[in-house]
């Protein structure tokens, strides 16, 4: 079984928001957000972001989900 590891997920999406060069108020806005605490969550590993989301951070950031997500097997 595969499981999303959310605290190395999350170092993946602010390695990439790095890369990219935005934080996490402009990304929040971009992904139609009212306020960063989503992104936030994201990025501490307290949540993961939906399929949807993945996707919508892929384009924002211009990388491949791959690229954010990182799995454990168990």
């Amino acid at each position: 079984m595969v499981k999303v590891n959310a605290k190395r997920t999350g170092d993946k999406i602010r390695r990439q928001m790095a890369i990219a060069d935005i934080d996490s108020n402009a990304l929040a806005k971009k992904l139609g957000y009212a306020d960063r605490s989503t992104v936030n969550r994201w990025t501490r590993g307290d949540s993961v972001p939906s399929y949807e989301n993945l996707v919508n951070l892929a384009i924002v950031l211009e990388c491949k989900i791959k690229d954010l997500v990182e799995f454990n097997e168990e």
